[in-house]
């Protein structure tokens, strides 16, 4: 698991080791275990979540989840000692920004700003998605990928 703080939001990385169990076509799942999360935030990293939260995952069949945890202030005074959390799933494929494409192999590869993307055409085994995620230096997805997608060069 890999937590990154940004002004608005929490941004919550948890690849499939993290999540062998999980069924992310099974949206109660996702909510409880999404609650555990939470509670594992507060007691792990001595956060105090209170107040309404809207919750973006974004899952992706071979990396896992990406959830992005955003307070809405306008409910801070209502929700004053209790946590309340609206979660939205989005199935996503996500673009990995990688150093070398020679140790990877069936993807679509994108260049941009000097930077190289890849995009995994198939579903990986948990071995070869544990070796990948070792040479990932960012993850886009959501809506902040599509203009890279729009401005990249495509090398097949």
């Amino acid at each position: 698991m890999k937590l990154a703080f940004k002004k608005d939001k929490i941004i919550i990385y948890l690849n499939k080791i993290y999540i062998p169990n999980l069924d992310l076509n099974n949206k109660e799942q996702i909510y409880k275990y999404t609650k555990n999360i939470l509670y594992k935030l507060e007691k792990n990293y001595n956060l105090h979540l209170s107040g309404y939260y809207n919750i973006n995952i974004y899952l992706d069949d071979n990396y896992g989840i990406i959830m992005e945890i955003i307070e809405e202030n306008t409910y801070i005074d209502y929700f004053e000692n209790t946590l309340d959390i609206n979660i939205k799933t989005y199935k996503d494929s996500f673009l990995y920004e990688v150093n070398n494409i020679n140790d990877i192999n069936d993807c679509i590869t994108y260049i941009h700003n000097n930077h190289i993307y890849v995009k995994l055409k198939k579903t990986f085994s948990k071995n070869l998605i544990t070796n990948f995620i070792e040479k990932i230096i960012d993850i886009k997805y959501g809506t902040e990928k599509k203009p890279i997608l729009k401005s990249l060069k495509v090398l097949e």
